[in-house]
């Protein structure tokens, strides 16, 4: 009674709102036949790497061609081909993005750094590691994405879809071997569970795996280790509910008593990051808790709940040079050197709900989809660093490594290569030092601890129309979010007795309260101007609370103001063009980002004084001459500049970091289909990118890193060995050596991965 009840007010309630529409009344609901679920996508429907149909612009599946945004699809396939690890490999051959400044699976996205990726439409902690193992695709919304995932960039956001268990059993075991001693074992099982009577009701999928292997950065090695494990109860094809328990450890280990530095370049030869001068020990465990909850009242209305809860816990001692506290201080200790050795304690907690409701209905005879939905998100973080400062004579330290590189006509950025820095060398990597030569006096405090709890409720309404035989698709939505939360932040009394630590009155809190409701609009149309050609328009709006920031031990005058930012793209989609062989997007971007807080250097107040902005055009295009050949071309043309800042008037015109002027990519594969050969496959691409501005400091502004061109090679053989289905996959990433640049950091030079997949 109550759900027809409700049925039957929902009904009344979009009849009202869409007077002119056909609303088909159902006789009996559990005798009608559906097909899948609005809120799911099948991969049995991409064309080679391109795929079909998305769920990542609307929050219901929706085929690209008639979605007027520009979306890129990362596939099961083209993951699989990559021989993917991360989603910073996943990415490499998309366009519109590159690696960003910090650690892996950061990006920026035409110009403006997203720092949180979506996991099924639910952001998750920023430390929890991302693995393409529990992945069935990746999608990028290039442009305003803020009406779908609420607090996002401007230049667009990725949300990768996970796995899900299936009704039929598939079970597939990897092993992997590697450079840098590279082991990884994957297993992915799913299917029913056999028990009588809900063996057709009751699913599993089990993904674990074991990753350990040596990196390019000194003397590092990383292990990792996941298990996930979803239940599926799915008592007819109108309800289904999905839970998911997920664990992640990881452990980053450096030999402790060793760092690396160059005693007359601030630089490190070789470390994570060229002004992070450190080596250090870090372990991130993670825990995802997840339940989904789709369900079909009517042919025309269907609901999805979706509430997650993901905890990542970092530790992480690292130990660096401490140039800015002595060297240099003073004549008489400009020949000391201070290393400082930080334990950082950091825990995340990401808490989300959200809930979608889809109604279909008839203009004419099309069919067109209302996306209702309300999502609540909390964010919490707890964080903390200990600090140890030690003062070293240089000249009584043993170099058990050989000598420091002394050149000083080597510039810091430029011209690197391998006749100064030999990745495989270690007696190029700069001075390695045993610390416990040469210690005149040792610190230790507490310092800088920060709590942070931010907390987001947002309601929003999608809205697309189908005219003229759905020729015509137009989409239009609003988001309402209003957001609050505070943070304290404080430094603490040094002392050499941590004991005596205590909190200094300069400890801060920035409490806002329960800020007003904040709009953002999202207005697009797309059209069949001729047969395969959808020219489209699309503007949209994004918002980022400012509240969660302190800036030179200030508080936020304006925390009440988020960062703001208006995207407009204008393109054409081309679908089954040149023989219904080709497909593709054309995009032309203009993006400007306001309200960004930056420090008045007179006043030291932050101020709401910061602009950013980009412009360029974004190209993609899927070509598949014959069933044995593909291709994947993307280009992009990237203006993105800092248009007014207050802080650092020098910046004015600089580019902004980590975005290439130019960014090209081709990836192609051939199939042998008959013959000897049958079941082999060639693979490889190029990338190019020119150089980019290296990180978000003052220091660079006119430095650019030099230009990039990577060639990928692969190969991989299928056959059948027994009743199994087997794949042997080789992979070369970089196979000329190149020296690459991500942004802060050194990316991998030379990398060949042996992978051998198993269905049995």
């Amino acid at each position: 009674m109550v759900i027809c009840a409700y049925k039957a007010f929902l009904a009344s309630a979009l009849s009202l709102l869409f007077p002119s529409t056909s609303l088909a009344q159902e006789d009996s609901v559990d005798n009608e036949v559906f097909e899948l679920s609005p809120f799911e996508v099948s991969g049995k429907s991409d064309i080679g790497y391109r795929a079909t149909r998305s769920v990542g612009a609307t929050r219901i599946a929706q085929e690209l061609t008639k979605i007027p945004l520009d979306i890129a699809v990362v596939n099961q396939e083209m993951i699989g081909d990559l021989a993917a690890h991360d989603l910073n490999e996943a990415m490499n051959y998309t366009s519109g993005i590159t690696p960003s400044s910090f650690e892996r699976n950061r990006f920026n996205i035409r110009g403006f750094e997203s720092q949180r990726t979506f996991d099924d439409g639910a952001q998750v902690p920023f430390v929890m590691p991302r693995e393409t193992i529990l992945w069935e695709r990746v999608e990028l919304l290039k442009g305003p994405a803020a009406i779908l995932y609420g607090t996002t960039q401007p230049g667009g956001a990725i949300n990768t879809v996970a796995k899900k268990p299936l009704s039929e059993t598939k079970r597939t075991a990897t092993f992997e071997f590697a450079n840098w001693e590279r082991l990884r074992f994957g297993i992915d099982l799913t299917g029913p569970i056999p028990i009588e009577g809900l063996s057709d009701q009751l699913f599993y999928r089990y993904i674990g795996l074991y990753d350990e292997f040596d990196t390019h950065r000194a003397f590092e090695h990383f292990m990792r280790r996941l298990h996930s494990f979803q239940l599926k109860y799915a008592p007819s094809n109108r309800f289904d509910t999905t839970f998911t328990i997920r664990t992640i450890n990881d452990d980053d280990d450096s030999e402790a008593g060793l760092v690396v530095w160059n005693y007359d370049r601030s630089e490190v030869a070789h470390g994570p990051a060229f002004n992070y001068r450190a080596l250090g020990e870090e372990t991130k465990d993670s825990a995802l808790y997840a339940i989904e909850t789709n369900a079909r009242f009517s042919d025309r209305l269907s609901m999805r709940i979706n509430a997650s809860w993901a905890t990542a816990r970092n530790r992480e001692w690292r130990l660096q040079r401490d140039s800015d506290r002595v060297l240099g201080s003073s004549p008489e200790l400009n020949h000391l050197l201070a290393v400082r050795d930080e334990d950082i304690w950091d825990d995340e907690t990401e808490v989300n709900v959200q809930v979608d409701f889809n109604y279909n209905y008839m203009i004419g005879e099309n069919k067109s989809n209302l996306v209702v939905g309300y999502k609540y998100r909390r964010f919490l973080e707890d964080r903390f660093t200990w600090l140890t400062r030690d003062i070293y004579d240089p000249d009584a330290i043993v170099n058990p490594l050989g000598p420091t590189i002394n050149d000083p006509e080597h510039p810091f950025f430029g011209e690197v290569r391998r006749n100064v820095i030999d990745l495989n060398d270690r007696s190029t990597w700069g001075a390695v030092t045993r610390l416990e030569d040469g210690l005149i006096r040792q610190d230790k405090y507490i310092n800088n601890r920060r709590n942070t709890q931010n907390v987001a409720n947002s309601v929003y309404l999608i809205n697309i129309m189908n005219f003229m035989d759905e020729k015509i698709t137009l989409m239009t939505g609003v988001r309402a979010a209003d957001f609050g939360g505070w943070n304290r932040n404080g430094t603490y009394a040094r002392d050499s007795d941590p004991r005596r630590a205590l909190p200094l009155p300069s400890v801060r809190n920035n409490f806002t309260g329960s800020l007003d409701p904040h709009y953002v609009p999202s207005v697009g149309v797309i059209f069949e101007a001729a047969p395969g050609i959808r020219p489209f328009i699309n503007y949209g709006e994004s918002f980022r609370a400012n509240n969660d920031r302190i800036v030179s031990g200030q508080l936020y005058a304006f925390s009440e103001s988020p960062e703001e930012g208006q995207t407009l793209d204008v393109g054409i989609k081309f679908d089954n063009v040149l023989d219904g062989k080709g497909a593709g997007t054309i995009t032309l971007f203009d993006i400007e980002k306001s309200n960004i807080v930056r420090t008045d250097p007179d006043t030291t107040i932050p101020e709401l004084s910061g602009v950013e902005a980009s412009q360029g055009i974004d190209t993609e295009f899927s070509y598949v001459p014959s069933d044995n050949v593909r291709m994947q071309f993307n280009y992009t043309y990237l203006d993105a500049e800092t248009k007014s800042r207050v802080d650092r008037p020098a910046e004015v015109g600089a580019p902004l970091p980590g975005s290439p002027e130019h960014l090209f990519s081709f990836w192609t594969r051939y199939d042998f289909t008959e013959g000897n050969a049958k079941g082999l496959s060639l693979m490889g691409g190029v990338r190019y990118q020119t150089g980019i501005r290296p990180n978000f400091s003052g220091n660079f502004i006119n430095t650019l890193t030099p230009d990039e061109t990577v060639v990928d090679l692969a190969a991989a053989y299928r056959t059948t060995i027994g009743e199994n289905n087997w794949t042997f996959r080789l992979n070369f990433l970089n196979v000329t050596d190149e020296v690459v640049f991500r942004a802060r950091r050194l990316d991998y030079p030379q990398k060949w991965t042996f992978k051998a997949v198993v269905d049995f």
